[in-house]
């Protein structure tokens, strides 16, 4: 479908916002976000400017739903530069600018910055009259924009753990702003009563539930599927405020498992971060070594490992086991003491969590992978990583990190060369396992034997003479 799509002699669809949104309740946000896009340039290419921009809106709110990379980042704010020199089209600028904020403040976790990119959006809408915003977005109500540019600064401000009496007073002001907006859209409205509730929840304030029940009467289905993971999500940071930590991490659990939408959609990834908010809070007196033991012994820790194996469908269940005890095995061939094991261990079990944030049809897609896809498929070691340093345990995440590095400088996500034994043992267990399992998706599996004398043929090599020595010993003895 997409070739289609990318021919730029064929004429416009008319219905094309209507299959993106069929893709994005599949799990394939991100083939919606391709299709807007190559739509977009068509109405260019045919000078339909505004049917355009309407296009390139879509496209990034798809990108949004899935996983917006640096590229699509970049594209957006190219854009949003066009729009405030293009005065024609300046309504779309609140909408684009929105986008950005989600971006910034849900994917890259920069707050303070994405409230800027909010407050820019809430001026420049407010600016505007009802029915000057509508006559150019086409489909864009006005007071639904507003409300989701309020919702969503108020989501970001309530992140921000150290907020200052400044940023207290303007999330007040922004929930009393809500209030003057007309009725809205039924997901709008919603949106604002769940914020209302996380608002108290923050605040350890039983006034949550009473907000909560306004919801039980909401019979649409798409608007459950996103009310009863959040509202199980309120309910775990309420407990994780009063101190009630069991209770807490049980509904973070169940949280996640409501969380319907196969693929990254942005509810997944907001019940995520706040997961291993609640497990960082939980944990914040431990050491590195307790703040492990504890994480691998909840049942969230067996959850993650197979939602992790259900998304990755080529590599299956077990690739995750393998690798950690081959890494494992490998530092024990190397004389590594007792914590660097453990840390081989979790690493190797942990080293492609960050799959978690990559989109179900991305990950899994049967077609050959494009650019793009490439450069999502890429982020996963350093979102696996993130997830870690959140929780602390910053050994772990810089195996898990550069487990796709290599010496040569071959690897990603950054071309490092200069890597220690941690990220080697890790990074050559996965190849391993990886490369001689059946059901290997990008190259044909190959022997054990057969994989060694690729590592050991030619220089330079992509990994250093003692991991490669310690792999082969390992399969000489029948540990590999």
């Amino acid at each position: 479908m997409i070739y289609y799509f990318r021919d730029p002699n064929r004429d416009p669809v008319e219905d094309v916002v209507d299959i993106g949104r069929k893709l994005r309740s599949l799990g394939a946000p991100m083939e919606a976000y391709k299709i807007l896009k190559a739509e977009a340039e068509v109405l260019k290419n045919n000078k339909m400017y505004r049917e355009y921009w309407h296009r390139r809106y879509f496209s990034f709110a798809f990108a949004a739903l899935g996983y917006p990379t640096d590229a699509i980042e970049l594209e957006l704010r190219q854009d949003i530069e066009e729009l405030k020199i293009h005065r024609e089209f300046f309504p779309y600028l609140p909408l684009f600018l929105n986008i950005l904020g989600s971006i910034l403040h849900v994917y890259r976790r920069k707050y303070r910055e994405a409230n800027e990119i909010y407050e820019e959006a809430l001026a420049s809408i407010l600016s505007m009259q009802e029915d000057e915003f509508e006559n150019v977005t086409i489909d864009r109500k006005y007071h639904w924009a507003v409300r989701l540019i309020i919702n969503n600064y108020i989501d970001s401000l309530f992140h921000i753990e150290d907020r200052t009496e400044e940023e207290e007073n303007r999330l007040l002001g922004l929930f009393e702003l809500l209030e003057t907006q007309g009725e809205g859209t039924s997901y709008a409205v919603t949106l604002s009563q769940l914020n209302l509730a996380e608002y108290y929840a923050y605040k350890g304030d039983k006034r949550y539930k009473d907000v909560l029940k306004k919801l039980h009467h909401i019979k649409d289905r798409e608007l459950v599927r996103h009310i009863v993971p959040a509202s199980i999500r309120i309910k775990a940071i309420y407990y994780s405020r009063v101190g009630n930590f069991k209770k807490s991490l049980v509904l973070i659990l169940e949280s996640l498992k409501k969380s319907k939408y196969y693929g990254n959609t942005l509810e997944e990834t907001i019940v995520m971060e706040s997961a291993m908010d609640i497990f960082k809070r939980v944990t914040a007196q431990f050491s590195a070594v307790q703040k492990r033991e504890f994480f691998t012994h909840t049942p969230i820790f067996k959850y993650l490992l197979k939602v992790q194996a259900a998304k990755d469908t080529y590599l299956g269940k077990e690739h995750a086991k393998n690798v950690s005890i081959l890494a494992r095995r490998l530092g024990e061939i190397l004389g590594l003491d007792g914590e660097e094991l453990e840390i081989l261990e979790f690493a190797g079990l942990l080293h492609d969590v960050g799959k978690l944030y990559i989109p179900w049809f991305t990950l899994n897609k049967v077609t050959p992978l494009d650019d793009e896809d490439w450069e999502i498929i890429k982020i996963h070691p350093v979102k696996g990583a993130e997830m870690l340093e959140n929780l602390g345990m910053w050994r772990e995440a810089e195996a898990v990190r550069n487990h796709h590095e290599r010496v040569d400088g071959s690897g990603y996500p950054l071309g490092k060369s200069e890597l220690n034994i941690l990220d080697e043992i890790v990074g050559i267990s996965d190849l391993f396992d990886a490369a001689v399992s059946p059901s290997r998706r990008y190259k044909a599996h190959k022997s054990k034997d057969e994989l060694i004398r690729d590592l050991l043929k030619g220089e330079p090599f992509k990994f250093s003479a003692v991991v490669l020595n310690a792999l082969r010993q390992a399969v000489d003895r029948g540990l590999a």
